[in-house]
């Protein structure tokens, strides 16, 4: 890790944050977002909240949802959509599972259920 100076993306303050090492040029950003994640700004606060909640929520299906790999990568792009409000709700129905990816009071949730379908009588 090394210390860089980065930029508030909604007011332009500047701070010292913590970054990589050897940061690619599609990392350069990673000190601004970081910063943003930081400030106190007016702006800065609902957007690092959404932040955390697309974290924590990313964080769950890696490491606790029980699906395969490639369901987690769908579900972990679905909460990234829902928490920049490009949706409201996405369900991922796999075999027998359906999986849901929602918010509720500012929260973004992942619900497996598992689906029983009767077959009906000719």
């Amino acid at each position: 890790m090394k210390e860089v100076i980065g930029t508030c993306h909604f007011c332009g303050r500047t701070r010292m944050v913590r970054v990589e090492e050897n940061l690619t040029e599609t990392e350069e950003n990673e000190a601004d977002y970081e910063a943003s994640l930081q400030c106190t700004c007016e702006n800065s606060k609902p957007w690092a909240e959404m932040e955390a909640n697309i974290n924590y929520a990313q964080r769950y299906i890696t490491n606790q949802l029980k699906a395969t790999a490639e369901v987690k990568s769908i579900l972990s792009e679905a909460v990234s959509i829902i928490g920049h409000g490009y949706a409201d709700k996405i369900t991922v129905q796999h075999g027998e599972v359906d999986f849901k990816v929602y918010t509720k009071k500012s929260k973004i949730l992942v619900r497996k259920k598992k689906v029983i379908e009767e077959g009906m009588a000719e």
